[in-house]
């Protein structure tokens, strides 16, 4: 008796993990370095820009752009404003990433995000605002960052950097 039942206590833990690991479990991060001719493109593309906008606050985003920066619940803090920057969470209702800087351009939406964690990371969105017009390059592009930019003109004097790797999550 006593044997069946671990047997069964084996079968439905093997059961239940294989379950968490098809229905949870999420893929490695792709990473890869960003080539320079991207890095290149980037950059030719903001320094035509004329008109730049600073865009203060997460309220100023697009959904769409806010949904790739956000943390896994959807959430994202503003500038300056509380969140979550360990792993040691001590208030579930706060975002684990938060926005650094934004800017946008006739053509572009950069946005500089820092994300929380034991391996807390920069990274930086840029977003094709005309998604309709056919773009040599693969827009929305998700760039982590070896460190933080104060703003935009930092960003694109670092362009190119070794440092700089996409990230598909």
């Amino acid at each position: 008796m006593k044997g069946s039942i671990m047997l069964v206590f084996k079968n439905l833990t093997i059961g239940l993990l294989i379950l968490f690991i098809m229905g949870t479990a999420k893929p490695a991060l792709a990473t890869e370095a960003l080539n320079t001719q991207t890095q290149e493109s980037i950059k030719a593309i903001l320094q035509k820009e004329t008109s730049i906008k600073d865009l203060s606050s997460i309220s100023l985003l697009s959904r769409s752009v806010l949904k790739l920066c956000s943390d896994s619940n959807g959430r994202m803090a503003d500038i300056g404003a509380q969140w979550e920057a360990t792993d040691a969470i001590s208030d579930i209702t706060l975002p684990r990433s938060r926005l650094i800087w934004a800017a946008e351009t006739n053509t572009l939406t950069v946005v500089h995000c820092e994300a929380g964690g034991l391996g807390h990371m920069y990274f930086i969105v840029v977003a094709d605002n005309d998604e309709k017009k056919n773009n040599s390059l693969d827009f929305p592009l998700k760039i982590l960052t070896p460190a933080p930019y104060q703003q935009l003109a930092d960003f694109i004097h670092a362009l190119p950097n070794a440092g700089m790797i996409r990230w598909d999550q």
